[in-house]
């Protein structure tokens, strides 16, 4: 016969197969066994099978047991994996009025809000929950410590340049990308290979709501005088050698003379500024030597000239390979007095 100390015992094991072969014959009536059944049931069954499982369960040793901090905790982050995050950010709200500083707790607060993408709110959560687990000498989980290095870049405010702003796109931003995915001319200079089916068109909006670090890139809207005008990113965002590959485009060239220049300072200046990095990089199509023109006239450096490194309908494309350093565009007086003039310093 299995008592209460089996289970603890094949718990502190991790003996997983044991306790589900227990619960398949013997199901449970304390909240130890339930939560036991759905600590073993993510093990065995990592991802979506395991945690859907295991969420009824949570759930009843919440219940059972209010004041289990590890149960709740497990249960928020659940609920965030399985991406029910309104149910998440509930919980983790209330527990933040009734335990405010119970550093799992509000970590887990701070993740929720992340995933809600309130990014603002979940700066400040961080900041708490950081206070919280050294009032106690606690070491913060390594999710909470990445995305507070990653909420210090704060990439969802605007972006200004002399009255050129970048901004994150935002579910009214539809018509004006679908235009943009639309004008053959902008996507053959902007981002020639871009899918721009209503699929793309939908994860290009929801980017917005989504952690840089995860997506690998910024997308932004450009607009000026509160009227979109282009689109502009930095994609392919690597951390560990803090490096991105720069992009700016306008629907209509010929609309501002300056605009361009204002936009391409602003992500220059969001790149090595904002986010740290070491290096930014540009590729131009060969076909464009307008583009390269304007690029070089930015300050990068042109690296190098790949011969047919794209095969189109049309034939191959040359492409043109510039990059720009940190210590070049600081030093660069030109740029940094324009920034200067543009920013109002």
């Amino acid at each position: 016969m299995t008592d209460r100390a089996d289970v603890r015992d094949w718990l502190q094991q991790q003996d997983w197969a044991r306790l589900q072969q227990h619960f398949a014959h013997t199901p449970p009536t304390l909240a130890d066994h339930f939560e036991a059944r759905a600590l073993s049931a993510m093990a065995l069954w990592p991802g979506g099978p395991g945690l859907r499982l295991a969420l009824p369960d949570l759930q009843r040793v919440c219940a059972m047991q209010p004041h289990n901090t590890l149960a709740a905790a497990n249960l928020m982050q659940a609920l965030m994996d399985v991406g029910d995050v309104a149910t998440a950010l509930t919980l983790t709200t209330d527990a933040m009025r009734q335990a405010p500083y119970v550093a799992v707790l509000a970590e887990k607060h701070a993740l929720a809000l992340a995933a809600a993408g309130r990014w603002a709110d979940a700066q400040s959560a961080v900041d708490h929950a950081r206070r919280a687990a050294d009032a106690v000498g606690q070491a913060q989980a390594p999710a909470v410590v990445d995305l507070a290095s990653e909420l210090a870049w704060r990439w969802w405010a605007p972006e200004s340049m002399g009255g050129v702003v970048l901004r994150l796109p935002a579910p009214g931003d539809e018509g004006f990308v679908a235009r943009c995915f639309a004008a053959q001319d902008f996507m053959r200079r902007y981002r020639r290979f871009q899918v721009t089916d209503d699929d793309a068109l939908r994860a290009f909006i929801d980017l917005g709501t989504r952690r840089p670090r995860m997506s690998g890139r910024f997308e932004w809207v450009v607009e000026t005088n509160g009227e979109a005008i282009g689109l502009a990113s930095l994609s392919d965002l690597n951390p560990a050698h803090r490096r991105a590959e720069l992009l700016v485009g306008l629907l209509n060239p010929a609309q501002s003379a300056s605009a361009g220049l204002k936009a391409s300072l602003a992500v220059l200046h969001f790149g090595f500024d904002r986010l740290g990095l070491h290096k930014l990089v540009s590729y131009v199509y060969g076909d464009n030597p307008t583009a390269q023109a304007n690029t070089l006239h930015l300050g990068l450096r042109q690296e190098g000239y790949l011969r047919h490194q794209l095969l189109t309908a049309d034939g191959a494309l040359d492409l043109y390979a510039n990059g720009l350093l940190a210590d070049e565009f600081h030093v660069d007086q030109r740029l940094q007095r324009l920034i200067a003039r543009w920013r109002g310093r």
